[in-house]
């Protein structure tokens, strides 16, 4: 009899072992198991047309509008430094109306006269047909290219007057008071009339340059291609042949 009650209390004792170990009661080694917690996906998150790279949504040291995985680029633009026209200021878009190879975004000397825009009494700036800057009695106008290569009027000075039109690539610059600069009926002609009372005029053809330096001189480069004109100090200079030909301070044809 004592026999059968010690096997029925042994029986009992470990079955009450058993409950509890199934209930955790007895088992703390969940508790002194730390787990090992998932790393969270990173968060993208679209910004000024472009997109942040969040590594946790959870880390302290990484919020709004911290970017904690760089964008390419010094300024994060997405644009690396050595293909980047303004490496200093973000210019995703890379925008560079003024012709200059330097972005917008950085651009102080619009016309590349050396005097900085904001301290230009008389300036204007034409791009296809849009104003981008005009202060003073300065004046200028453009019409819309039809490639990729714009065409481009700048005026500084007073009275200073540049209209670039036709196809495309075509540059016309009056630096001075009374300068006169025009381009027109063809593609990549430049006329740059640089000093008081100059004018020049590249028009009718393809690739013409008139450059007229120093007061009161004239240049005309027309009526063909290749044709380039230079007058300098009050000279005059005409190149009008329909295959190009070359003029200083006098005439071909």
């Amino acid at each position: 009899m004592k026999k059968t009650l010690s096997l029925l209390a042994s029986v009992i004792a470990i079955a009450i072992l058993g409950l509890a170990s199934a209930t955790g009661a007895l088992d703390t080694s969940e508790a002194e198991q730390p787990r090992t917690a998932l790393p969270d996906a990173p968060v993208l998150r679209p910004t000024v047309g472009l997109t942040e790279v969040i590594s946790s949504p959870a880390d302290a040291s990484c919020t709004y509008p911290d970017i904690c995985t760089p964008l390419p680029g010094g300024d994060n633009d997405g644009i690396p430094d050595d293909s980047d026209n303004c490496p200093t200021v973000p210019n995703p878009d890379q925008a560079d109306r003024f012709g200059s190879d330097l972005g917008d975004a950085c651009e102080t000397d619009a016309n590349g006269n050396g005097l900085a825009d904001s301290d230009e009494a008389d300036i204007c700036v034409s791009i296809d047909g849009v104003t981008i800057v005009q202060r003073g009695t300065a004046i200028c106008d453009s019409t819309a290219s039809n490639s990729a290569q714009p065409n481009i009027a700048t005026a500084t000075g007073p009275r200073s007057d540049a209209v670039a039109s036709g196809a495309a690539g075509n540059l016309a610059t009056a630096n001075g008071m009374d300068s006169f600069a025009r381009t027109f009926g063809g593609a990549g002609n430049v006329a740059t009339a640089d000093g008081g009372d100059t004018a020049a005029v590249a028009s009718d053809g393809n690739n013409n340059s008139a450059t007229a330096t120093g007061g009161y001189s004239f240049a005309n480069a027309s009526s063909g291609d290749n044709n380039s004109a230079t007058a300098t100090a009050g000279g005059q200079a005409m190149a009008k042949s329909p295959t190009g030909c070359t003029a200083f301070n006098n005439n071909c044809s």
